[in-house]
This record gives structure tokens, sequence and C-alpha cells, in this order.
């Protein structure tokens, strides 16, 4: 495959991607007019591109590019990076697709940007040391937690006593990081888990309710919960998937807001870029108020997100997608600001951030998380407009 010249001095690589980005865009249908301009000229320079272009679209290679990405050395994590990325912006659909042949299309043209940027990329070796491929040391987050018992003591749940685990009733896979409670095992008393920077966690409450944590988040509950009602108090970000039970509500306690059910599944986000606790309901009903005031109050419905902002809950109809990304393994961004990017970076990772330099343009990515931290951020980069480098053990974005 090859790329005609326009007779500007656009570097190879840098148009490879480029054109590599708009194809995306066009089998995604989510380009601007501008865009497609732009698509359409490069196909109009000469037959090459021409043919190069309906090469792309064509289904069978777009099967075959699945094929070959199997065949890569999983070991270079630029490799494994850029066999996940997905490119899309969102925009005005010019075309329409089948739904089930965008992700093959997307991941064909991802292999295409690879392929070049194979034989055009070379070694600088002037490079400084501290480049953005230092960034694959930074590994994902881990599933790992505290837990703290009502005696005061915390441990790691990766090296739980064995006096502790009999007299609690739990059941730890430290494989897959998940804890679970045998119900009503045990003398009922206040659990904390604590998920740090840099970690994940999944556990199943003693009512048999599971719990996904995310990064920086917490959760407070009775080892054993009575027969009236099950609460817990949380902090951070978690994901529920709530038993029924008629017979007991299950209250979600926070300092800004309370969410009560029977049996569902919600998102509740207490750390957003934007510092507002937000309630997402993916199934069922609930009944959401504000903590301090009772009488701030509204009934979700799947589907919706209530936002407390100003004294208020302000109810609307996100994504599902962005909003479940990181419970389901994927970092999903559209049309964010780099510095939403990076805070999701600094707590996933673990690292620190800098700015060196105001950057104004947003950006829309999609990633999965269980990869190094230069995955996303050489995915950034590659717009042009934002370029990172790690130095001293923290990440310096510069325009």
């Amino acid at each position: 495959m090859h790329f005609g010249n326009n007779g500007n001095d656009q570097p190879p690589l840098d148009k490879a991607q480029r054109i590599a980005y708009l194809i995306a865009g066009y089998v995604r249908n989510t380009l601007s007019e501008k865009e497609r301009d732009e698509l359409d000229d490069w196909i109009c320079e000469n037959e090459m591109n021409e043919d190069t272009f309906l090469e792309l679209i064509d289904p069978k290679f777009q099967e075959q590019g699945i094929e070959e990405r199997k065949s890569y050395n999983s070991a270079l994590a630029i490799e494994k990076i850029r066999e996940k990325l997905q490119f899309h912006q969102p925009a005005t659909p010019v075309k329409p697709i089948r739904k089930w042949l965008a992700p093959l299309a997307a991941a064909a043209l991802v292999l295409l940007a690879v392929l070049l940027y194979w034989i055009y990329a070379q070694p600088d070796p002037t490079a400084p040391p501290n480049s953005i491929n230092q960034l694959a040391s930074l590994t994902p987050a881990e599933h790992k937690a505290t837990i703290s018992i009502q005696n005061g003591a915390t441990y790691s749940l990766d090296s739980l006593p064995q006096q502790v685990l009999a007299g609690s009733g739990l059941e730890i896979d430290t494989v897959n990081g998940f804890m679970r409670y045998r119900p009503g095992s045990g003398t009922a008393e206040l659990h904390t888990i604590r998920v740090p920077r840099g970690a994940q966690f999944q556990l199943q409450l003693p009512d048999g309710s599971l719990v996904w944590l995310n990064a920086e988040s917490s959760i407070q509950f009775l080892s054993v919960m009575n027969q009236n009602e099950r609460v817990v108090d949380v902090s951070g970000e978690l994901f529920f998937d709530v038993k029924k039970d008629p017979s007991r509500k299950f209250i979600v306690r926070s300092r800004d807001l309370q969410v009560e059910v029977l049996g569902t599944r919600f998102n509740v986000n207490l750390n957003s870029f934007d510092h507002l606790p937000k309630v997402f309901l993916q199934e069922g009903a609930i009944q959401l108020s504000a903590t301090k005031n009772a009488g701030i109050n509204e009934k979700l419905v799947p589907g919706q997100m209530a936002t407390l902002k100003s004294s208020q809950l302000q109810v609307a109809r996100p994504n599902e997608e962005l909003v479940l990304a990181w419970k389901n393994g994927w970092f999903e961004f559209e049309n964010a600001s780099i510095e939403e990017i990076m805070e999701e970076v600094k707590r996933w990772y673990n690292v620190e951030v800098e700015f060196s330099g105001k950057i104004n343009d947003r950006f829309t990515a999609s990633i999965e998380r269980n990869l190094p931290a230069d995955g996303l951020l050489e995915l950034l980069q590659m717009t042009g407009k934002v370029r990172f480098e790690y130095k001293e053990g923290k990440i310096i974005v510069k325009p």
C-alpha cells in the first residue's frame, strides 16, 4: 500500500497516520465535512490512492487485518497497544454502515497505521532517554485492596492472616482480584475495603450483591448485614449489581448522595473530573436523594444519569459505553480535554502529571485499560496536538 504525495512537505509518517485516521473515521461514520473533503482530496490525487482506499474499506481486508494482528509479538508494548487501538472522532455521519462491521474496520485500519509506522519510523539515536517509550514501564492497575476491620487493624487483601479470614467469613481469590463473604458467617463487624491509586477490585457483599471498585475508591459495610436493610458507605467510583431482596432495601450512602434500591445495576461516580457526584442507572430503578437535603430527590429509569449540581439533580441520557468504560476494561474519551484524560491516567497508573503549557484541543480515543501507559499516550500524541515526556517518575504534558 502506498500514499501519494500532494506536493506538500508533510513527513511520510505524519501523512500516513493522518490518512489512516481519516479512513477510519469514514468507516465509522464520524468524519466532519472538512475531514471528508480532506479525504476526498487525497483519494482524487491519483489512481493508487483510490485503489488503496477501496482496499481498506473492503470487509475481506478488515478480516485479514484481524487475523494478522494475532501474529504480533505481544511482548512489544507498542505493538500490543496498536493491536487494540480504535481511531474515532465525534462528528456528523456521512455514510451508513452495518454496525457489526465498524469494529473490524477500525482494527484493520489500526493495523495499517502499525505497518506504516514500522515502515517509516526510524530510531532516533539523538532522542533523549526519557522518551515516551519509557512509559511502557507504567503498567495498568492491579487487583489489590486493603481491608480495615472493627478493631482498627488494616490488612492487605492478598496477605490476610488465616484467623481473620476464618473469623470474618471471607473467601479471597488473589489471582483474579475477587473477594466474597459467606452469608451470615462470623460476627457482624464494620469492614472497610479501600482500593488505592493504581489498583481495582471486585467483591461480593454478604448479601450476595456484586461491587466493582475503581482506583481510589472505598466501601464500608457490616460483615453480616441486618434483617431490615442493607447499607453501604462509599467514596470514589463503584459499579453495583444488587441482589434482589424485596424485604430489604439496599442503600448506598456518600457525602453528597444516597441511593435506594431493591435489585438493580448502577454506577456511582464521586471522582468525576468536574467534581460533580453522578449516578448512572443501567438496569432496574433507583430512588436518588441528596444526603444533606432529602427534598432533593429523583427516580431514575434505565439509561438515565443524575448529576448533583448547585443543589439540584440534573438528569440526562449519556453514552452508556463512556460511563461504564472503566468497569468494562476500557479507556473511552469523547471530545475530552487533556486535563480530564490525564486525571484518569494519574489514577489508573499511579503516576504524577505536570502540564507545561496550555492545550486547548479536545480528544477522542478508545483503548483497553490493561495495557501500559504508552499506548494511550502515543495514540494521543499521534494527533500532533500534544506531546509527552516521562521524567523522574512524572509525565510532562506539552503542546
